[in-house]
């Protein structure tokens, strides 16, 4: 009989000639030899069911001339989990819908737990506190609702109603395994079962990679007043914060035109550079220049300037900060004695996240406000010319382009030999 091979994709199509008497597993050499496919890698498949068998014959499987046959490659020796994994979820279809409307529950027998009623769930939760907290946090939707009843069940038959539209159609795709959508579905269970069995390794093995890293901080005086400076390698320069710098009394060394932005995980305004100020650490003097940030939560920021400079060390070994060139150690600060900013809780850390993407979005507001009022006046001071309109005539006449002579005398302050220069070595470069 003449049978014809697809994959489940559709992208390999094979013809075979073979005798319905020709048991599964010599239809698998035969096919092997056929397309280079491992026999052990296949799964072959008619009317939407798997052929297990490898001793029954074809005639068995109810194959008859002309039939399509659907087969599916997997890794070697996975054959029989997916074997057990279909006919095992063929089985719970076939059970759930032998399950009709008929077999309803006895009166007064227990009911289904989907069949609850909304008001007995809402106290139960009511009454336990430990079981409220955790719907709290696996189901914050329904949490929010246990104290209104009309809500609660409103929002707990929504999700019933979901969930068992979620289950009919898994059952309706698991009817048709060579249904694509099937396919999917079942590489995203495996999937996430995966990640799930990987999650559950490290929870076993390394547990400490789900608890809180809390940053390192250490005891500092700027100006003879105590604050608590924050060690981050990461950072570019060294910071402080408008308010303190306040209360440490450096505001009145701010230099303000060091302004701008700083831009890194967020964006913030930069008001000034303090160029030298003194910062003890460990009973030494450092004479360090700050970059003052209007609104920043960390008080102090050691950054990689001043790491660099004094050659420090970040020894977590010994939990110390060692500063090389000065051969001095100050300890890093523990959980306790960190500043109420630094503590991170979940809570805490939700709530900071927001303010920093609200605080994020003002200082983009506020750049974005500067920039445009610092191009009108650009524009502003351009329009008052410095340049002659005959000395920009006698540029244009040499062959050079209006808009660039004009962009060279301002730059020159109207000096028109020295725009002719920059525009003449421009066109002398060679273009890349």
């Amino acid at each position: 009989m003449h049978l014809t091979l697809t994959s489940l994709t559709g992208d390999d199509v094979f013809m075979l000639e073979i005798d319905d008497q020709m048991a599964l597993e010599d239809f698998k050499a035969v096919f092997s030899a056929e397309s280079s496919i491992p026999a052990d890698n296949v799964v072959f498949f008619h009317n939407n069911a798997p052929l297990g068998d490898n001793k029954a014959t074809l005639a068995s499987y109810k194959i008859k001339d002309n039939d399509i046959i659907g087969f599916q490659t997997v890794e070697a020796g996975a054959q029989a989990d997916l074997m057990s994994a279909l006919a095992s979820m063929a089985s719970q279809a076939q059970n759930r819908g032998n399950q009709g409307a008929s077999n309803e529950p006895a009166p007064g027998s227990k009911r289904a737990r989907n069949n609850e009623d909304p008001e007995t769930i809402r106290q139960v939760f009511l009454s336990d506190p430990h079981q409220l907290s955790i719907l709290r946090e696996r189901n914050p939707d329904l949490a929010k609702n246990i104290n209104n009843p009309s809500l609660f069940k409103e929002a707990l038959l929504k999700q019933r109603k979901v969930m068992q539209e979620r289950e009919q159609n898994k059952l309706r795709l698991l009817s048709n395994p060579l249904d694509p959508e099937a396919q999917k579905m079942l590489y995203e269970e495996i999937r996430m079962a995966n990640i799930n069995e990987n999650m559950e390794t490290a929870m076993e093995f390394s547990p400490e990679s789900f608890g809180t890293v809390h940053m390192l901080y250490i005891d500092c005086k700027v100006n003879g007043v105590p604050t608590k400076a924050f060690v981050d390698s990461g950072a570019q320069m060294t910071i402080m914060s408008k308010a303190c710098a306040e209360r440490c009394n450096v505001m009145k060394l701010l230099d303000t035109r060091w302004a701008g932005v700083a831009k890194g995980v967020g964006v913030q305004k930069i008001l000034g550079r303090a160029h030298m100020v003194q910062i003890e650490i460990a009973g030494t003097y450092l004479p360090t220049s700050f970059s003052i940030l209007e609104d920043q939560t960390m008080d102090v920021l050691l950054g990689l300037d001043m790491l660099r400079r004094h050659q420090c060390c970040i020894d977590l070994k010994d939990n110390k900060l060692k500063f090389g060139a000065l051969n001095i150690a100050t300890p890093f600060l523990s959980e306790g004695e960190l500043p109420d900013y630094a503590k991170l809780s979940a809570n805490g850390a939700n709530g900071s996240t927001s303010a920093d993407d609200s605080d994020l979005k003002n200082a983009l507001e506020q750049s974005a406000i500067e920039a445009s009022s610092s191009k009108g006046k650009s524009q502003n001071s351009n329009s008052s010319k410095t340049y002659s309109e005959a000395d920009l005539g006698k540029i244009v006449e040499l062959g050079f382009n209006k808009s660039d002579a004009i962009k060279e005398l301002i730059r020159n302050n109207g000096d028109m030999n020295k725009a002719i220069g920059a525009l003449m070595a421009r066109a002398l470069t060679p273009q890349k």
